[in-house]
């Protein structure tokens, strides 16, 4: 582009100020980040500060834009997540949340490769953070090694894995790496580990070719299982994607009132699972103190 003279990755930005020192021919840069032990990805007094452990993704569904933007995935090392953690608990953070855009793939890119539940069990074993949290993590990752780390006190029973339909043919559409029998087969394990968890699952409605018998079956595969919540998404395109180009997309008032459905859906297990546990003693974390 005209006036554009430097373009610096996602990955490099922590040394723009060499790579700007170096396109003006000078060799005074002074470092963006001061030098010393690692920083805490979040403020000290942050209740629950958010630890990214990875970036980028492998995965290749048809309606994503993400690995094209960011990348194949990479992973910051066991020792760096250790001694971030470590900082943070040691500063007062009672939980941490454990963050990346594809973290069922962590350590896979690292020599020698780990894993996520290895790096649980490492958390666990030399921090004293109170909780840990894990974010998204896709269903055909959720390993039986996994699970067992996943069933220690100190790991919130809180998983979301996402679905996106379920119709066997949408997924493959989606180009997703697993069926609905492989699927529930994944949640019924999790749910026998932490039965008491809070389970809940990402939905795309009007997909290119969800005619109403496919969203049907999703509606009723989502009724057989234990959710608690759904975050519910009319499909939207992206350019440079497969699906961008894909035919048949469903008329936005058929998305819209299929959306409604799977919302009402959502808020009956929601207010299901909150009955549940009146009358019950649980820990709280408090994030904020309003003053009032």
């Amino acid at each position: 582009l005209p006036g554009v003279f430097l373009v610096v990755p996602n990955r490099d930005k922590g040394r723009l100020p060499a790579l700007l020192c170096a396109a003006l021919g000078r060799s005074d840069a002074a470092p963006l980040i001061p030098p010393g032990p690692p920083r805490p990805a979040a403020p000290a007094d942050r209740a629950r500060p958010f630890v990214k452990i990875q970036d980028g993704c492998d995965g290749t569904c048809t309606y994503c834009i993400v690995p094209r933007a960011r990348g194949r995935s990479r992973s910051r090392t066991p020792a760096d997540v250790v001694a971030t953690v470590r900082t943070l608990a040691e500063r007062g953070a009672s939980e941490v949340v454990l963050s990346g855009i594809h973290i069922g793939r962590y350590g896979h890119d690292l020599t020698p490769a780990t894993d996520l539940a290895t790096l649980i069990t490492a958390l666990l074993r030399n921090t004293p953070v109170a909780r840990l949290r894990l974010s998204s993590v896709e269903p055909d990752e959720l390993t039986p090694a996994l699970l067992a780390a996943v069933a220690a006190d100190r790991v919130c029973p809180h998983f979301h894995l996402p679905l996106q339909s379920g119709d066997d043919a949408t997924l493959r559409r989606m180009g997703r790496r697993y069926d609905t029998a492989a699927y529930a087969a994944t949640i019924r394990a999790l749910v026998a580990v932490r039965p008491n968890a809070a389970v809940g699952a990402d939905v795309i409605v009007g997909f290119p070719g969800e005619d109403d018998a496919g969203f049907e079956r999703t509606r009723a595969f989502v009724a057989t299982l234990p959710f608690t919540y759904l975050h519910v998404f009319a499909f939207s395109p992206r350019n440079g994607t497969q699906a961008a180009g894909f035919p048949n997309r469903p008329p936005s008032s058929v998305v819209k009132a299929r959306s409604a459905v799977l919302r009402r859906i959502s808020d009956e297990r929601r207010a299901r699972f909150y009955a549940a546990l009146a009358g019950t003693t649980a820990d709280a974390l408090v994030e904020d103190v309003s003053g009032k």
